[in-house]
């Protein structure tokens, strides 16, 4: 009984000692796998969240964008494409859907970046 016990604790080390040494190699994965990975999480999110694009201050984009979305340049309120709120006008802004600092070859898009279906209307606070 005695020899039992201690083939079993022998096991539990070898088992122990193998289970640290993968963890140590996990580890070491995930710190290469966070090195390869931040250049592309910085350029997805400078996509993503860069600073607001010329419709959020263009009343000439935003009002094409209004007038496509509520039928009027000067709608008093206008359903925020974010939260599906209705809000007062003077507190949505517009912003692209797909960006004009998005590199994409020249033509290729099919649409222009500032067609008024390509800028949506959310709540100045979501930005």
């Amino acid at each position: 009984m005695e020899e039992l016990k201690a083939q079993g604790k022998q096991q539990m080390e070898v088992l122990k000692a193998q289970n640290k040494q993968q963890m140590e190699e996990l580890k070491a994965q995930r710190k290469a796998l966070k090195r390869a990975l931040d250049p592309i999480k910085e350029m997805v999110f400078s996509m993503v969240f860069a600073p607001r694009t010329m419709s959020s201050n263009s009343s000439k984009y935003w009002k094409s964008a209004a007038e496509y979305y509520t039928g009027s340049p000067t709608p008093s309120r206008i359903i925020c494409a974010v939260s599906g709120v209705r809000l007062p006008a003077c507190d949505v802004r517009a912003g692209h859907i797909y960006q004009e600092q998005w590199w994409c070859p020249k033509g290729t898009l099919g649409f222009k970046t500032h067609d008024p279906w390509n800028i949506h209307l959310a709540d100045a606070h979501e930005y």
